[in-house]
């Protein structure tokens, strides 16, 4: 089948919506498919990057923004002109301009598939205002897509489709252990959204042989500096160490290294890094969010908390857990992406 992904943002920027996207197409590509990704030519803060490239044998074209809104959001109608020569478009994110132009293609007979990504996330102000008066004016695009997949079950209240968590490792990453230490880890990008800050208080809620590793890129300049001044601050600065970011065989090796996942996000739609920490047989201590709750359907590992100082009891409390997270794998998600191409295809 030749199949092409449209995603707001793609590699080198990482994230868990073009993490997903590489593995996907990178296994579709194993497969023997056609595939390519369309992308804008820059990052999310204006960086200009090339408008073509093959990444790991992945062809990928890249298009002018014409306009940016927000963060985010960019008109890039560029990619119309290369995607209309594949058969299907899987299309990567509600409320993006380029998912609503995508709808153009099936003008020419190409059927359309999008993933949602949980666009639900909590907003604030004027962002909050503009959202609800989106999706009640123009929110009901989303039924002109041949098909739509949400990554987790709490996106049902408004989407109609299929739920298929995002996947992020393969088969042969999985590998359990029997012991457990005293190592946490914070796995993710450095961004007071995520709430990093939670884990340092945590950790000064536990006895002195814990320990805390916090490891990522930092999006915002001086946040690395502002966690430090926390662990000072809290008398803990000892027990905390900070690492940029990690990527393939090294961050399996980071996972293998610690006991325990911390993720206090107050938000999550996906949850990619708690399937990663279920692989290597960490205890996902995780804030109670859409995605790790999804998770949880398939594997009880997941421990979900909502203060601080739960959080805390549940890591002192924990006990080795072994759960298959097979179904959670990148083979299994694309055995599920090809049956759908495949009933839109003749």
């Amino acid at each position: 089948m030749r199949i092409v992904h449209v995603t707001p943002f793609f590699l080198p920027q990482t994230g868990g919506v073009e993490l997903y996207v590489y593995h996907v197409v990178k296994e579709l590509k194993r497969r023997g498919h056609e595939v390519a990704v369309l992308t804008v030519a820059e990052n999310a803060h204006g960086k200009p990057l090339p408008q073509r490239e093959t990444i790991d044998g992945i062809p990928v074209y890249r298009f002018p923004a014409i306009l940016r809104m927000g963060r985010f959001a960019r008109f890039w109608p560029g990619f119309l002109q290369v995607a209309k020569h594949f058969d299907i478009i899987h299309v990567h994110g509600f409320r993006h301009p380029h998912t609503i132009l995508s709808l153009l293609l099936k003008l020419g007979g190409r059927k359309v598939i999008m993933t949602t990504h949980s666009p639900f996330h909590p907003r604030k102000g004027i962002e909050r205002v503009f959202v609800k008066i989106f999706d009640l004016s123009v929110g009901w695009y989303w039924r002109l897509m041949d098909y739509i997949i949400m990554t987790n079950d709490e996106e049902r209240f408004f989407f109609k489709g299929i739920v298929l968590p995002t996947a992020n490792v393969s088969a042969e990453n999985i590998k359990q252990r029997e012991k457990y230490g005293t190592k946490i880890l914070y796995l993710g990008r450095l961004d007071p959204l995520k709430g990093v800050d939670d884990t340092i208080r945590i950790l000064a809620l536990l006895p002195k042989e814990y320990t805390l590793s916090i490891v990522g890129p930092e999006a915002i300049s001086g946040y690395r500096d502002h966690l430090r001044g926390l662990a000072t601050r809290l008398g803990v600065e000892k027990r905390v160490t900070f690492r940029g970011p990690v990527y393939g065989e090294e961050k399996w090796k980071v996972l293998d290294e610690h006991d325990f996942l911390l993720l206090p996000s107050p938000y999550e739609a996906s949850g990619i890094v708690v399937v990663e920490a279920l692989a290597r047989g960490l205890v996902p201590i995780v804030k109670d969010s859409p995605g790790p709750r999804t998770i949880k359907r398939y594997c009880r590992c997941v421990k979900l908390f909502d203060s601080i100082e739960e959080a805390a009891n549940l890591i002192l409390q924990s006990s080795p857990c072994l759960c298959d997270v097979t179904p959670l794998t990148w083979e299994k998600h694309v055995d599920m992406l090809e049956e759908i191409y495949s009933t839109l295809t003749p």
